[in-house]
């Protein structure tokens, strides 16, 4: 409750949860690793060995990002880039590699599955809440 007002907002508890829990930056690109190549790891499989460990600088990182279609091209995109690129900062060198990048998706919390497509993602809800009633039955 930055503004003391009794209640948190949800820009409030967003800024709290970022705060309290930076490597949740990471969620937004992990998902987009998983919509566009099905899981992370295939993202970044046609990078040389030699660019795996290449330092990157804010610019040629949101470069490297869009190349590999994860960020939008028109810089209109709602990711916060910087916030991703001080999180895999952690020598404060100012710069990243994609190794770095890569070993941090796979170790966040958004799992390595794709988004199912609606029809799909109902039937399953359906089943589990099925498992779920049969099991208190």
């Amino acid at each position: 409750d930055n503004n003391g007002d009794g209640e948190l907002s949800v820009i409030e508890f967003v800024k709290g949860v970022h705060r309290f829990a930076p490597a949740c930056v990471l969620e937004d690109l992990s998902v987009r690793c998983c919509q566009e190549y099905g899981v992370i790891r295939q993202a970044f499989v046609g990078i040389s060995s030699r660019k795996w460990a290449e330092q990157l600088n804010t610019k040629a990182f949101v470069k490297k990002l869009t190349s590999l279609r994860l960020m939008a091209s028109s810089g209109t995109d709602d990711m916060d880039v910087q916030a991703i690129f001080d999180l895999l900062d952690v020598n404060n060198e100012g710069a990243v590699t994609i190794g770095r990048l890569s070993a941090s998706l796979a170790a966040s919390g958004a799992g390595a599955m794709a988004k199912l497509p609606p029809h799909e993602r109902d039937i399953r809800a359906r089943e589990t809440v099925h498992s779920d009633v049969a099991s208190v039955q």
